[in-house]
């Protein structure tokens, strides 16, 4: 009985000390920095595109999907695909699904294939928009 009364004193006192021992050291506050002067930049001027040879107000009627050349470019980045998971080496296997990416994205369509075409003889006219050129 006596050493369990020891013990619970001795739990007591070790109870009541710092968890972590004494007085933490004061943190001094940092000096500020002076920010640098940094000169007024002057924004270009934008420039917009002004002469539009797109006629938005033409029949969309008379335009038709050129499917043949979308379907040839997809099989052609299946097949790329394809080489590319039987390809090993790592680079070889990143630049062809990336050759794949890129042929069948809608960017590439329209820069290798003609994606619409008229179906008068009329020539393609190319869209354009008021956006700013950098």
């Amino acid at each position: 009985m006596v050493r369990l009364i020891v013990l619970v004193g001795l739990m007591g006192m070790v109870a009541c000390q710092p968890l972590y021992g004494g007085k933490p050291e004061k943190l001094s506050n940092p000096k500020p920095k002076k920010k640098p002067d940094q000169p007024a930049v002057a924004e270009a001027p934008l420039k917009y595109v002004e002469d539009c040879n797109a006629n938005f107000r033409d029949d969309p009627k008379k335009l038709s999907r050129d499917t043949t050349g979308s379907q040839d470019l997809v099989v052609k980045g299946d097949e790329t695909l394809a080489q590319a998971d039987k390809t090993k080496e790592p680079q070889a296997q990143g630049s062809l699904v990336s050759t794949a990416i890129d042929s069948t994205s809608t960017r590439s369509a329209r820069t290798r294939s003609t994606p619409m075409r008229r179906s008068s003889s009329r020539s393609r006219t190319t869209a354009c928009s008021a956006k700013a050129v950098r």
